[in-house]
């Protein structure tokens, strides 16, 4: 997955706990990109981070609300320090 078109770049993508989101952050994560996905409720973006993982590629699931800028910038605050599993 590091050689794709993507290789060394970070995406955030949100509602990626199903749908088009999650179709979005597996293509993007296969192209190489690691992947931080958000979305409510946290079972969906959980469950497609570790399906991300466990096929080699690089993900870290945020449940959080988009919509709410404060809880969004808290949640990618506790994130900033640690890097993308």
């Amino acid at each position: 997955m590091a050689d794709g078109k993507l290789a060394g770049k970070v995406a955030l993508i949100t509602g990626a706990g199903s749908g088009i989101g999650a179709a979005t952050a597996r293509l993007m994560a296969a192209e190489g990109a690691s992947v931080a996905i958000t979305g409510i409720p946290a079972e969906g973006v959980i469950s497609v981070a570790a399906e991300i993982t466990a096929t080699g590629g690089s993900a870290v699931a945020i449940q959080t609300d988009v919509t709410d800028p404060e809880r969004l910038n808290l949640r990618l605050h506790r994130r900033s320090n640690r890097s993308v599993d």
